[in-house]
């Protein structure tokens, strides 16, 4: 919008409040635009608040895309019971958005609530194995990567071995792969099994 276009050139000018009045100004005249609420996000500040409440004014009907730049912001700004809060309204408002179940499944292994983790990585796995192997987006190969060693970590924290090891096995991203091999190989160790961790490590 054109209150947007004014806003960029008034933070790239370094005026930060006039930027702020233009971006307010698009959104007094439609709360759906995202042009003046992607301005105000990128203002985002522990102090500059306002800039955080024409985020919020827009938020309703927002995408999940925004939505989930929010999310991003929040954890940048250390607020992660905030990110947590929005996450669960977002994941509920778009049930089928991958990464939101991704990173409450992250955020709930970081808060040590592992049966919570669980469900949520299990989740986005599914919804992830709804894409064709072969068409696979990148970040979702990553996310899947990432998903994949935190139901193992979850495994091994309850001390099951066996089922940690099946969640490596499952990486078959190769830039990640010797990654997972290292990882069961130190399971191995970690039951007594040093020989066979050195072997697997080697072969």
């Amino acid at each position: 919008s054109a209150w947007a276009v004014i806003g960029r050139m008034r933070l790239a000018a370094a005026d930060r409040a006039a930027a702020l009045s233009a971006a307010k100004a698009g959104l007094e005249l439609d709360e759906k635009a995202q042009h003046p609420a992607l301005l105000a996000l990128s203002m985002m500040q522990p102090n500059f608040p306002e800039a955080e409440t024409l985020v919020l004014k827009h938020l309703p009907s927002a995408r999940p895309e925004f939505h989930l730049a929010y999310v991003k912001a929040l954890l940048n700004g250390k607020r992660d019971s905030d990110a947590v809060t929005q996450l669960k309204t977002m994941s509920a408002k778009h049930p089928d958005f991958l990464e939101s179940w991704l990173l409450l499944g992250l955020l709930a292994l970081q808060n040590g609530e592992l049966d919570r983790a669980e469900r949520d990585l299990k989740l986005y796995l599914s919804l992830a194995e709804k894409h064709e192997s072969a068409q696979m987006p990148a970040d979702v190969r990553r996310g899947r990567t990432q998903a994949f060693h935190s139901l193992a970590q979850i495994a091994q924290q309850r001390k099951d071995f066996a089922s940690a090891d099946a969640w490596l096995q499952r990486i078959d991203n190769p830039d990640d792969v010797l990654r997972a091999q290292i990882r069961r190989a130190a399971l191995l160790a970690q039951q007594g099994q040093l020989d066979e961790g050195l072997k697997m490590i080697r072969s």
